[in-house]
């Protein structure tokens, strides 16, 4: 067997037949079944158990199993197989991440700044955490962190900033500071732009719909059963969502982990999505005024129908009639019952 495994244990029969298996550190497992007499056609089944070696790292593991005896063999090459595996092994890396807020909502009566001088001139602030748990296994000797921030919508307004970056100055990560204000607000003025943009129909704004920005941190020396975290500052541009035709719309970013060792190491929840949503709730949903006419001419010719329909079945004839008889004898007709 390949050396990224060893040889744990085997089993006992289920018929109670004797297995006797023996190994060294390096060598083969040889084990004696049936010993000392092997009934003819007897057959025995039993499980041998091997466990992974984690200080020698291999993408598969093989092992071959040959059964021989004492006896001679006629086709011996039946005797024989051959068993190899892919093998990927677990990081003990846990990744998490905690947010400041899951809900924004925006007023259209909040004026709009076209000029930025300071961060609080851009919108709310959205924070998040990053955070990484590493086991007792000492495979993992560097990880990357790689984020996805929701940058700008098809018309090209902003949607989120990327203010601040913290770590622990001591725990190894080394981040792309360099992506972290890329205008200067705060150092000199910025002018965004915003255009309206119809965004009903659009469930989430995420790097699968519009163009997002990118950063990454690199954790170096990654100690065993360690904590590790990146904070993460964000801004919102609500000026591009006080513009903008919609209700409710999310806004997700992501985050991924990976180690020096990907072809061989594997994170189980190695994605994460990192999600907020902005709402605008006074905003009545607008209805064409083609629609409104139409509704309304609709309406009218529906009612025309309906009248024609019943006076051609005499309803207003008959209708007519009751209220004559509801209103009593004529004049006249008084007149002559007094001359008689």
């Amino acid at each position: 067997f390949s050396k990224n495994l060893f040889y744990a244990s085997s089993t006992k029969p289920i018929d109670g037949t004797r297995v006797d298996c023996q190994t060294d550190e390096t060598g083969p497992v040889t084990c004696s079944v049936g010993y000392p007499v092997f009934k003819q056609g007897q057959e025995v089944s039993f499980e041998m158990n091997f466990d992974f070696n984690r200080n020698t790292l291999l993408n598969k593991a093989d092992a071959s199993f040959r059964a021989f005896s004492e006896s001679k063999e006629e086709q011996s090459e039946n005797n024989m197989v051959n068993i190899s595996l892919p093998v990927k092994y677990d990081a003990e890396i846990h990744f998490t991440r905690e947010t400041s807020q899951h809900f924004y909502e925006v007023s259209r009566d909040k004026k709009i700044k076209y000029t930025v001088e300071k961060l609080d001139d851009i919108g709310p602030e959205f924070n998040f955490t990053l955070m990484v748990a590493t086991g007792n296994a000492p495979l993992v000797t560097k990880a990357f962190i790689k984020v996805n921030l929701p940058n700008i919508t098809a018309n090209k307004n902003p949607l989120l900033y990327l203010s601040g970056i913290s770590v622990d100055q001591e725990s190894g990560i080394n981040c792309e500071m360099n992506k972290v204000n890329p205008f200067k607000i705060g150092q000199k003025p910025y002018s965004p732009s915003f255009e309206e943009e119809d965004l009903n129909g659009i469930k989430d704004l995420s790097c699968h719909n519009v163009e997002c920005s990118t950063f990454s941190c690199t954790l170096e020396d990654v100690k065993q059963n360690t904590k590790y975290q990146v904070n993460v500052t964000t801004r919102i541009w609500m000026g591009t969502f006080a513009v903008s035709t919609f209700r409710s719309i999310g806004l997700t970013g992501t985050a991924t982990i990976d180690t020096n060792l990907p072809e061989l190491l594997v994170i189980m929840n190695d994605n994460l999505l990192i999600p907020v949503t902005i709402t605008m709730p006074e905003v009545l949903e607008k209805i064409p005024v083609g629609v409104i006419v139409g509704s309304v001419f609709g309406g009218l010719i529906l009612l025309a129908a309906l009248v024609a329909v019943l006076w051609k079945l005499g309803f207003f004839q008959r209708k007519y009639k009751q209220m004559k008889d509801m209103e009593g004898p004529s004049e006249d007709q008084n007149l002559d019952a007094a001359d008689a």
